[in-house]
């Protein structure tokens, strides 16, 4: 946690001289994100763009995987329908609430047997974009995500929640 606090504070730090983006309507973001945690890893794509002054509609797909030892695995992959709403403070730092949901796919491997499934997700999101130039900002936010069925792997094992930090860069244009 204080990593993730001091690197909030030095992005912050070199932004303040920095331009942010104008998030304007038809603004178009493209962005890259990850997470990690004890026991996963997964990667995330998006694209969007902004309907309205600080209100942006888009895409995102992802892919993760969860190593559990003894030859256990699970491997995810999905994708999700997002709308984010930032509030304009005029700097930098850009505060952001945001909302997905979509469809997940998990695959699990285990003592020489394999098992699938697919489940809807819902997913919350509240974090802050920092503008590094006019077009480029690192963005860092927590999540909570659920689902209807145990599609998300936490503390070696299967379950229908998953919450956690995700860290990521975003392209405007």
């Amino acid at each position: 946690m204080k990593k993730i606090i001091a690197m909030v504070a030095a992005v912050g730090f070199v932004a303040s001289s920095s331009f942010g983006a104008m998030l304007e309507q038809g603004t178009r973001e493209l962005g890259v994100a990850g997470q990690w945690n004890r026991d996963s890893v997964a990667g995330f794509v998006s694209f969007g763009q902004f309907v309205a002054d600080g209100l942006i509609l888009g895409v995102s797909g992802n892919g993760g995987y969860n190593d559990f030892g003894n030859d256990a695995d699970a491997r995810t992959w999905g994708g999700s329908l997002f709308a984010q709403y930032h509030l304009d403070v005029g700097a930098a730092l850009v505060p952001f609430v945001g909302l997905a949901g979509g469809a997940q796919f998990m695959k699990l491997k285990a003592a020489g047997r394999s098992e699938s499934d697919t489940g809807w997700f819902g997913e919350g999101q509240a974090g802050v974009k920092t503008f590094i130039s006019n077009n480029i900002a690192v963005a860092i936010y927590g999540y909570y995500t659920r689902s209807d069925k145990e599609i998300f792997t936490n503390k070696d094992e299967l379950n229908r929640y998953d919450y956690g930090m995700r860290v990521g860069m975003n392209s405007y244009f």
